[in-house]
């Protein structure tokens, strides 16, 4: 890929800038490119970033997980808010995880 130093600013400033042109080997692409593409075919498909999209699944698990149900003796309550609550662990996590790798 080759990219004028200049190029960036504009490229970053414009989000209808079309004449960058990337041009690059398939089979030797590196690790960087290849993640740069997957996350913004990602963003194309969904229309938000994946990020925004677990730390909103994060939330929304951890506001319907209840404190007051860890204790509660009806199994399928018990059951379902420990559900709720390991799910909004696991995207709290995976956001925390994405958060630090994208520094």
């Amino acid at each position: 890929m080759e990219i004028e130093p200049d190029e960036w600013e504009t490229i970053e400033a414009d989000p209808n800038y079309k004449t960058f042109q990337l041009w690059e080997n398939l089979q030797t692409i590196d690790l960087f490119t290849t993640r740069l593409l997957a996350k913004g075919f990602i963003e194309k498909l969904t229309g938000q970033s994946l990020m925004a999209r677990i730390e909103e699944l994060a939330r929304s698990y951890r506001a319907e997980w209840q404190v007051e149900l860890c204790e509660s003796e009806d199994i399928e309550e018990y059951g379902l808010n420990e559900y709720l609550g390991g799910k909004a662990d696991a995207y709290e996590e995976c956001f925390e995880l994405m958060k630090e790798y994208n520094k």
